[in-house]
């Protein structure tokens, strides 16, 4: 193929990778469903499994670093929660908002048929 592509080897190849694609999509969802069926059956009975994916769950949720304004690193705990905070705080605010708005016309706006 990479001496001579024809149509019918970039055809064929288009449709290879589609049935890849949906063949990729189903073990994905086997996968999932199979862990969702360990979950219904051993996740409210206090087993190593439940405690394990519990774990999993904090650790993948959880926010172990964050870069600062200088490209420094951030590790501690307090200041990742000041960054964060001082971070939102900073989103919600009008401080970045240019003040100088132009007003709406006067004589109103062109009216439409």
């Amino acid at each position: 193929m990479d001496s001579t592509p024809t149509d019918d080897l970039l055809e064929k190849e288009k449709s290879l990778l589609k049935e890849f694609d949906v063949i990729l999509e189903q073990e994905e969802m086997i996968w999932y469903q199979k862990s969702r069926e360990k979950l219904l059956a051993a996740g409210n009975r206090n087993t190593i499994f439940f405690h394990t994916s519990t774990i999993i769950g904090r650790r993948r949720n959880r926010i172990e670093m964050l870069k600062a304004d200088g490209g420094r690193w951030v590790t501690d705990a307090k200041e990742l929660e000041l960054m964060t905070v001082n971070y939102y705080k900073r989103l919600y605010s009008l401080e970045d908002v240019n003040p100088v708005l132009t007003p709406l016309p006067p004589e109103g706006f062109t009216i439409l048929s």
